[in-house]
């Protein structure tokens, strides 16, 4: 990873994550949320000191895709772009119908990825 910018795509399990590292900007990172990316719906939204992030779901290829995407803001000229994505299910016709046990997942991923995102940006 150069010293200024650079990218890493990773697989955890069933999780992919990429990183995009925004270091040493020539201007300040204005400390805004993230857009959500075209068709995808809100599902949460969360913000801490170093950080703001979006939850959201869409579907691709007639699946449930969940994603979080964050940035990370370890500086005024600096900024990290972190986005989780996980493939869920079969995407129902209406989300309100989706089974118990697919929410819960949904819920377990928004547990875990914040949870990363806190201990990753209390080491910045």
């Amino acid at each position: 990873i150069r010293q200024d910018e650079g990218s890493v795509l990773l697989r955890e399990g069933q999780t992919y994550v990429s990183c995009v590292f925004q270091l040493q900007s020539p201007q300040r990172f204005l400390r805004v949320a993230p857009p959500l990316v075209p068709n995808a719906v809100l599902f949460d939204h969360y913000q801490e000191k170093k950080f703001i992030g979006r939850l959201y779901y869409q579907q691709v290829n007639d699946r449930l895709i969940f994603a979080c995407t964050t940035y990370l803001y370890p500086g005024k000229r600096d900024r990290i772009i972190i986005t989780f994505t996980r493939d869920i299910c079969a995407m129902p016709a209406d989300f309100m119908t989706l089974p118990q046990e697919q929410f819960d997942q949904l819920l377990a991923c928004q547990h875990d990825w914040q949870q990363r995102l806190s201990l990753l940006a209390a080491q910045l």
